[in-house]
């Protein structure tokens, strides 16, 4: 009887053992499979220093053995990420037994030149470099601080240019400490470089939301295959491991099996995966088979997309193409910018808005040579800065003999009643409010060539300042000897301290120039004229300049536009793309007390930035 007992014991455990060998080893089917995918990101950068602690960090070493994203922070570093399918796994077939464990297929993308270039020469190269781009970025921070002295918080984009300009200062310091890094780095001969690898798995939770552990690796085998483990050692709540048997681990193709499985039986329930379409390669979740979520994309352009998708569609995310460039903001349905975004790439920088892949609509761009343009833009063209005139902008005239005599008519001019009543129909104009403004600056005419005297500048010049108006003097260039012009104007200007700086008015034609020698002679005689006035009467003149001249002869003289003030003619809608103190914005204007057209000019800047023109150069 016992023995009975005993065989049927003995049987009754053979069965369970039986039906438990064949729980284990019975495939698991999609379900399963599904609660156990999960993705590995791989972020990968590099460190390079010595035995004195001296560090620095990159993502890479470029085709010009240069190191890419370098940072003294290890924490800011913007590594270069790879990504791939896992399973989580059980340590035993027969039990279960997880504790963490991942396995994956991920190829080695380790950059060789990290290996083949010595330590020496990369210090080397990149000091030269790093140096060059503070350069670089000490000539862009001047641009900066001209526009934010030049502008207040009532012009549109003056947000975008201070928080670019406090990033700017931000990469200075960062410049700067590198450099610091690298000199006494290239003191040591005694320097390595170290990979550092961050792992990151991405998996499903029990309320169908995504989460991401960390991991390590416990071992590599052989076709990319990698162990890997939770850095706390735990499975996350909710996963459920998988067990893949033995005879299989060694198969390169069993995660790839895996992974076609879950596709063929989730039945469109998998929240994160993959999917082919079109040359294109997209991981991340999926939501019915479409893209919806967090994911990565590549297309057959070599563009990487990493953003958020909504019904199959990318809306917002960042895309960086085959050239390095870096797109961040939103997207159309095919996949181009669309609304704000922010573009960077080599020294050239945009932030603004975007309209079918182009920049379309306000934005603020850093060229290549560093020039800030801040403005409309129009499909990918800088059209200029439109300005909104107020009452709070700082407006003045400028008067000759055309305001006194009309044919065989003299007009007086009422200097107490003048007020500008028309900015001019000749152009557009963004006004808001209605044109009531005051005169806060006049300048005359004194003086032309080496002998013609304006009859009515000095009865103007009393009037105005009796006024209580801000005054200043102009001389009209001609091509006449440059010292006998400069004598002219000295002789009859009215030149204070208190007075505005005086100007130097040139605006020949093509035939004039040519008939003084060229540009070349032109220019040298422009120098001759502002040297002798400014040592004269111990003030730096401003240069008076139309459009036409500005695009076609002024870049020939980089010094003039560098050491002197412009004041240029444009009667157009948008703001001249120089660095200037008036704007001429009309030649028709109205003023009340003044018969006839008067030509309108409007100061650079708001009242603040008046005040202080007036502190440095008035008083």
């Amino acid at each position: 009887m016992k023995r009975r007992r005993a065989i049927a014991a003995a049987a009754i455990l053979a069965l369970l053992a039986a039906a438990w060998l064949t729980y284990r080893i019975w495939p698991d089917d999609g379900e399963r499979a599904l609660r156990a995918h999960t993705q590995i990101t791989l972020c990968r950068y590099y460190q390079i220093g010595d035995e004195r602690g001296n560090q620095l960090y990159f993502a890479a070493i470029g085709k010009d053995s240069l190191l890419q994203e370098l940072t003294w922070n290890a924490q800011k570093i913007r590594s270069r990420d790879s990504h791939a399918d896992g399973f989580w796994v059980n340590r035993s077939w027969i039990y279960p037994s997880c504790g963490g464990r991942i396995i994956a297929i991920m190829p080695d993308e380790h950059t060789p030149a990290a290996a083949d270039i010595p330590p020496s020469i990369l210090i080397t190269n990149q000091l030269r470099a790093e140096k060059l781009k503070l350069a670089k970025l000490r000539h862009l921070l001047t641009e900066l601080k001209y526009y934010l002295r030049v502008h207040g918080v009532q012009d549109e984009g003056y947000d975008i240019v201070a928080k670019y300009t406090t990033n700017a200062l931000l990469r200075k310091d960062t410049l700067a400490k590198n450099i610091a890094l690298l000199e006494r780095m290239a003191k040591n001969p005694n320097i390595t470089i170290r990979r550092a690898d961050r792992y990151v798995a991405t998996y499903q939770t029990p309320d169908g939301k995504t989460a991401q552990t960390a991991c390590r690796i416990v071992a590599r085998g052989a076709h990319y295959k990698l162990l890997l483990r939770t850095n706390d050692g735990k499975t996350p709540d909710g996963v459920k491991a998988i067990s893949i048997m033995p005879w299989t681990t060694d198969t390169p193709g069993a995660l790839s099996a895996m992974t076609e499985k879950i596709k063929k039986t989730a039945r469109g329930s998998l929240t994160h995966g993959v999917i082919r379409r079109n040359s294109t390669l997209y991981r991340g979740e999926i939501r019915n088979g479409k893209r919806n979520g967090k994911g990565i994309m590549r297309d057959a352009a070599g563009n990487l997309y990493n953003g958020t998708w909504n019904c199959d569609t990318l809306v917002s995310g960042t895309r960086t193409d085959s050239l390095g460039g870096r797109y961040t903001g939103f997207f159309d349905r095919n996949d181009r910018p669309q609304g704000y975004g922010v573009y960077q790439s080599d020294g050239i920088y945009y932030e603004g808005h975007w309209t079918a892949g182009r920049r379309d609509g306000f934005g603020m761009g850093i060229t290549a040579d560093n020039r800030l343009k801040a403005g409309e833009w129009k499909s990918d063209r800088f059209r200029g800065e439109r300005i909104t005139h107020t009452s709070d902008r700082i407006y003045g005239i400028d008067v000759s003999k055309h305001q006194h005599v009309k044919g065989r008519k003299y007009y007086a001019i009422d200097w107490s009643k003048l007020c500008i009543t028309s900015l001019g129909t000749i152009s557009k104009k963004r006004v808001t409010g209605h044109v009531d403004y005051p005169v806060s600056f006049v300048y005359l005419k004194c003086t032309e060539g080496k002998r013609l005297l304006n009859p009515y500048y000095q009865k103007d010049y009393r009037a105005a300042k009796a006024a209580g108006f801000k005054v200043g003097s102009y001389h009209f260039f001609t091509t006449a000897p440059a010292a006998l012009q400069a004598r002219n104007f000295l002789r009859n200007a009215s030149v204070t301290s208190a007075d505005f700086p005086p100007v130097l008015d040139v605006e020949p034609h093509h035939a004039q120039i040519k008939r003084m020698g060229g540009p070349a002679a032109l220019f040298h005689a422009v120098r001759a004229w502002l040297h002798i006035v400014e040592r004269a009467t111990g003030r730096k003149p401003i240069l008076y300049v139309n459009q036409p001249f500005v695009n076609r002869y002024l870049p020939q003289a980089p010094d003039l536009k560098l050491r002197y003030r412009i004041w240029i003619a444009r009667y157009g809608e948008y703001k001249p793309d120089v660095r200037l103190v008036y704007w001429q914005l009309s030649p028709d204007g109205r003023v009340r007390g003044i018969h006839g057209d008067v030509d309108i000019n409007v100061f650079n800047g708001y009242r603040n930035q008046y005040g202080d023109f007036l502190k440095r150069h008035c008083f």
